[in-house]
């Protein structure tokens, strides 16, 4: 439950940004101005519903009626990496007002794509160490939305496997090399092993196959 409110806020969070972003359209002339905003998202379209379906409403709320005055274009990449640079590219040449990204991979691609194009992020981790903004206060460019901050409860999640089972003395973690989110996360869980002197091995995924998913 504490999961799901925190993907709503930041959600809400975001598309309240979004809106603002966007020309500013009064109820009398709705008819005559519409707005066009993209979505990127690396997984599947049946695991965006709750994200796609909040910011629909989010924007219907805010006087942005999908059919009326304003044209969403929606874009999965079902977990394949060529997929979203083959997107990146099609939402940057698409002239949009606005484009909305859902993870860190979909807003790095879309960033190498136009620094032109607002780009709005749902959840990143971390944006400031991966140099997406300059900074929290003062992000700069074309990038702006919310961070998810979860490499900060990477360290909390470790404790309450450790609380729940206070006899282990090592743990595994499985992580994807070729995500710098993963990297964030394993290095912030370092700091919290020696206290709780816990030893991690942390494995990697070495089959070859796509995530469907990403995270952060």
């Amino acid at each position: 439950m504490k999961i799901s409110n925190r993907v709503c806020f930041l959600v809400s969070l975001s598309l309240s940004i979004l809106a603002w972003m966007l020309p500013n359209v009064s109820i009398a002339q709705q008819h005559n101005k519409l707005v066009r905003v993209g979505l990127i998202a690396f997984s599947r379209s049946d695991l965006r519903t709750d994200l796609e379906r909040s910011l629909i409403e989010g924007l219907r709320k805010r006087g942005y009626v999908e059919g009326y005055n304003l044209d969403f274009e929606r874009r999965y990449a079902d977990g394949n990496p060529d997929r979203v640079r083959q997107i990146a590219a099609e939402l940057a040449g698409s002239n949009l007002d606005a484009i909305v990204t859902t993870c860190t991979p979909t807003t790095l691609v879309m960033k190498s794509e136009t620094n032109s194009t607002p780009l709005v992020m749902a959840s990143v981790s971390d944006p400031v160490g991966q140099k997406l903004i300059a900074s929290y206060s003062r992000p700069g460019g074309n990038i702006t939305g919310t961070a998810s901050q979860f490499e900060e409860l990477a360290p909390k999640m470790l404790e309450l496997f450790h609380e729940a089972i206070p006899d282990v003395t090592s743990m595994a973690v499985i992580v994807n090399p070729t995500n710098s989110v993963h990297k964030i996360f394993l290095k912030e869980m370092d700091t919290a092993v020696a206290s709780l002197k816990i030893q991690i091995d942390s494995g990697t995924n070495r089959s070859g196959r796509r995530t469907p998913a990403c995270h952060g």
